[in-house]
């Protein structure tokens, strides 16, 4: 779990320096994307229950 974590926090470092981010004003753009993932989560066609479901099975976490 931390190292997906560690990933995540990658990700988003990198993402926001693409977005010309500044350290200050990292933790409103946090917010503000994480808002818009959720937002693409509940949009995308297979429902967020089948998703989790469906990495439970592959990972063997049920």
């Amino acid at each position: 779990m931390r190292d997906l974590d560690a990933l995540l926090v990658g990700i988003f470092i990198t993402r926001a320096a693409i977005s010309d981010v500044s350290g200050d004003d990292f933790d409103d753009f946090m917010d503000n994307h994480v808002e818009a993932l959720m937002r693409q989560a509940k949009e995308h066609p297979v429902p967020v229950e089948d998703r989790i479901g469906k990495a439970r099975a592959r990972y063997r976490l049920t």
